[in-house]
């Protein structure tokens, strides 16, 4: 019932957008283990885990305990409906010997230049994240965006190099060269991550969005709902976009943008770029990397229009830009 209302309810506000708006994606982890594993080890789905054990687990033993193992449906906690999808973050590097990473699921959505990627994120009381000094370049990680080709396929050879070759090669794949993904490094201020960009930099290597706009640090034990939107460019030209907006929804907070980047290039000028000119957005991992204690994942959404968070103090601002004035003749 929660999925068919809530579908429902993003049907209604992707109705009142514009004519291009669409819902990628939807993931609010109701049902059984086994229909959640469904929905996430089907034909459009990649995953960690091998068609042996079924994509995502259900039960223990593919990280050699239950202590280890990454992904929980929860019930106690969730921000809506009965239950949610719990990460269990085992450690930071410096808390060794206790294991500190592993474990992802994957599914793709229909490929789009433009998204906006809307979920809420719950951290457990006294969540560590990873990267305080002085261990430094491991963060904790979370959900990865994937960018792909839709019709120039690479191969990896030796030492790992990457080649461009005809699609239909033996090995070969959609080429993806370009990933975001949300991270914590030292301090609970949510980031985005891009790799494999064009104006990375470094080209082609990381590039992390800070908070430029406002500093936000997420508390504990509250429904955090995040709206990442990113727009590609126009290849060859540096017009492409990030934003990451945070809302405080258990205490009904205003929405707040923390970080814009504006005038990005993500993309190549050609088809046999290292980020190929024709790629877009078309796969989401959920991942877990560096931390310790509980975060919580619910409601997840991949729409091509902003459709704002439920339970925040303001709605989200406009984004459509607004219309010229009527009659008015320029001298």
């Amino acid at each position: 019932m929660k999925r068919l209302l809530i579908l429902c309810a993003l049907a209604i506000s992707v109705w009142a957008m514009p004519a291009q708006a669409e819902i990628l994606f939807f993931e609010d982890w109701e049902g059984t283990c086994q229909e959640v594993q469904n929905r996430w080890g089907g034909p459009t789905a990649a995953s960690y885990y091998t068609a042996a054990n079924g994509g995502f687990p259900c039960g223990f033993g593919y990280f050699g305990s239950a202590v280890e193992q990454p992904f929980f449906l929860d019930s106690p906690v969730k921000f809506a409906g009965s239950q949610s999808l719990r990460l269990n973050f085992t450690g930071t590097p410096d808390d060794k010997p206790t294991p500190h990473g592993g474990g992802y699921v994957t599914r793709a959505f229909p490929p789009s230049s433009e998204i906006w990627l809307t979920y809420y994120d719950y951290m457990g009381p006294g969540f560590k994240v990873a990267g305080a000094p002085p261990v430094g370049a491991v963060v904790t990680k979370g959900i990865y965006l994937f960018m792909r080709s839709a019709v120039t396929c690479t191969i990896s050879g030796a030492g790992g190099v990457t080649s461009i070759v005809p699609c239909g090669t033996p090995g070969s794949e959609l080429a993806r060269h370009g990933w975001v993904f949300q991270n914590f490094w030292g301090q609970r201020q949510m980031w985005l991550s891009a790799q494999g960009i064009k104006d990375a930099p470094i080209p082609y290597g990381t590039h992390n969005f800070v908070h430029n706009v406002q500093v936000y640090n997420q508390p504990d034990a509250k429904w955090i709902c995040y709206e990442a939107h990113i727009r590609n460019n126009t290849p060859g030209v540096a017009d492409g976009l990030y934003e990451l907006y945070a809302t405080n929804v258990t205490d009904r907070g205003p929405t707040i943008l923390t970080s814009r980047q504006v005038n990005r290039r993500f993309l190549g000028d050609t088809p046999n770029d290292l980020m190929p000119s024709d790629s877009k957005w078309q796969h989401i991992r959920m991942y877990r990397q560096a931390g310790l204690g509980q975060r919580y994942y619910d409601n997840i959404s991949i729409t091509t229009t902003r459709i704002g968070c439920t339970g925040g103090s303001t709605a989200p601002p406009d984004t459509k830009a607004p219309a010229g004035p009527i009659g008015l003749v320029a001298k």
